[in-house]
């Protein structure tokens, strides 16, 4: 079977990444909005105790969102995207991204506990941790690491635009809360996070496929 890398014109390509972009911001307000409702009873620990149950439907959300957005962005970037094909290639890594969503995000955590320092350092060491679970490569972490050091200009460079697109999120939710507080202030500001991911993930996932190629990706084996 043929990659579709090889016979997919730029103006396909073009309209492919259009109907990933599609995909992805769907999924973006759906989990704003998810997410929006999960706050209006205004959960407090420990004097409410289904934060808990909350906080599992939160985080399965967001690990929903960031496979189908991955899976969208692939597909686009190397083979024709729809919401079937991404839905079923969604279904397929959803149980390892969530594993692996869960341990980066406890270790973060626990390091941002102890210092700022060591959390960032697991951050910054981890771009493409996610990206090759959704891409299907085996031992995801070492592929990461060979990314960076295949790729270490531009992962830099990359770092630098990451802290750039992050930090207008974050200024846009200050705002947000301070002109529309409450539910619809919550709404706009994990838009405004989904997309800037959005935008990251697209990135991040470019530079992947130049530094590791299309071999053994979920999408590769899409012919045209």
């Amino acid at each position: 079977m043929t990659s579709s890398t090889s016979r997919t014109s730029p103006a396909a390509r073009t309209t492919n990444m259009g109907s990933a972009w599609g995909i992805a911001i769907t999924v973006v307000i759906v989990n704003s909005m998810v997410q929006t409702l999960l706050i209006l009873n205004d959960p407090t620990p420990p004097l409410t105790w289904w934060i808990w149950p909350q906080a599992l439907i939160s985080f399965g959300a967001i690990v929903a969102v960031i496979t189908l957005v991955l899976m969208a962005l692939q597909l686009g970037s190397v083979g024709e995207c729809s919401w079937s094909a991404t839905l079923v290639k969604a279904r397929s890594r959803f149980l390892p991204l969530s594993a692996y969503t869960a341990g980066l995000v406890i270790a973060t955590v626990i390091s941002f506990a102890l210092w700022v320092v060591p959390g960032l350092i697991i951050l910054a060491a981890s771009p493409y941790l996610l990206i090759a679970v959704a891409d299907g490569r085996p031992d995801p972490l070492r592929n990461n690491l060979r990314a960076i050091r295949a790729g270490l200009g531009r992962w830099i460079l990359l770092l630098l635009v990451t802290c750039l697109l992050a930090g207008i999120p974050w200024l846009g939710s200050a705002l947000a809360a301070f002109f529309w507080p409450g539910a619809i202030g919550t709404l706009l500001t994990w838009v405004a996070f989904g997309l800037a991911g959005t935008a990251l993930l697209q990135l991040w996932c470019r530079n992947w496929r130049n530094i590791m190629g299309a071999a053994a990706s979920p999408a590769s084996s899409i012919a045209v």
